[in-house]
């Protein structure tokens, strides 16, 4: 990594920048190409904090990977932003030996442990093929959901968008689709599980 500046040296550079705009402006154009090829060789790069560089890499992910989304995801199941990059790597491969195949065709299950608070929570991804459809089920307990990619249509009309999160209160019923020609892709932490036959 490379030294920061210290203030005599911010100082110092910003003395001779201005001193550099003084010779630009009776610089022809060949000249002032050299000066900035010359200036720019003796910059040395800085590397960013590792706290900045967690964000701008979390805005080149791949569509995959739910781009913009590791932070969020991070406060969302209380976990680190290394282990949610982990996790987020997964949606590369839906059927990485860490995803589950349900029942329903077209419908994957990736479960890993939350943060604090969620220990008694099963948490984790979804993965939903285009057209594919979870049936009326009602919720035992609270359920939260993020959706990370494409569109899902709750049974009473509501469409959802990357981004949206719906809680799903304890004995609410619902069903919903994957709509659009993406696959639906959404975080999901479930208390006290889902009963999928209800009467």
């Amino acid at each position: 990594m490379m030294p920061k500046l210290n203030p005599d040296q911010l100082d110092q550079l910003l003395m001779d920048i201005t001193a550099l705009e003084d010779i630009d402006s009776s610089l022809d154009a060949n000249s002032q190409d050299d000066l900035v090829s010359t200036v720019t060789k003796q910059i040395q790069p800085l590397s960013p904090s590792p706290g900045l560089r967690d964000k701008l890499m979390n805005t080149v992910t791949s569509e995959t990977s739910a781009p913009g989304f590791a932070d969020r995801l991070s406060r969302f199941f209380k976990l680190d932003l290394r282990v949610v990059h982990q996790h987020l790597a997964d949606l590369a491969n839906i059927t990485a030996p860490n995803w589950e195949a349900t029942r329903l065709e077209g419908i994957w299950l990736k479960h890993f442990d939350g943060g604090p608070g969620l220990q008694q929570a099963d948490c984790g991804f979804v993965y939903m093929e285009p057209g594919t459809s979870a049936p009326m089920h009602r919720h035992i307990g609270n359920e939260w959901m993020m959706v990370l990619q494409g569109e899902a249509l709750i049974g009473d009309g509501q469409s959802m968008l990357a981004g949206d999160v719906l809680l799903s209160p304890a004995e609410s019923c619902h069903e919903f689709s994957a709509v659009g020609k993406q696959a639906l892709v959404f975080a999901v932490i479930v208390f006290e599980g889902i009963d999928w036959h209800p009467d």
